[in-house]
């Protein structure tokens, strides 16, 4: 049970650290605007390459308006989660109080 649980942690760090650091290899997180050019080029010719269809052009890059209530939205729901995380994390202490003190009898 254990042994699971670190292999498929380690299966899932190994894959988001690859891709990471596949994306930082490629430009993607660069400054500089034609090295990000040409990492999207790169994304966007392999993707073509291998399902043969051009997906990347059917994606539609989000309005303004869009991204911004989406931002909003976002910021509101942090808030709200911070607002009520004291309220949920003391009923959860409450309820594993209860699991400690039943398993041990």
């Amino acid at each position: 049970m254990v042994f699971s649980t670190i292999l498929k942690f380690g299966t899932k760090a190994g894959l988001a650290g690859g891709a990471v650091y596949m994306s930082v290899n490629s430009g993607v997180w660069s400054k500089d605007t034609t090295q990000n050019a040409v990492a999207v080029k790169n994304f966007t010719e392999t993707v073509e390459s291998r399902l043969g269809v051009d997906y990347v052009a059917k994606i539609k890059p989000p309005s303004s308006e869009n991204v911004v209530q989406l931002w909003n939205g976002g910021v509101e729901t942090v808030i709200e989660k911070a607002t009520n995380a004291p309220s949920y994390m003391s009923s959860k202490y409450v309820v594993l109080k209860e699991k400690f003190r039943n398993s041990s009898q």
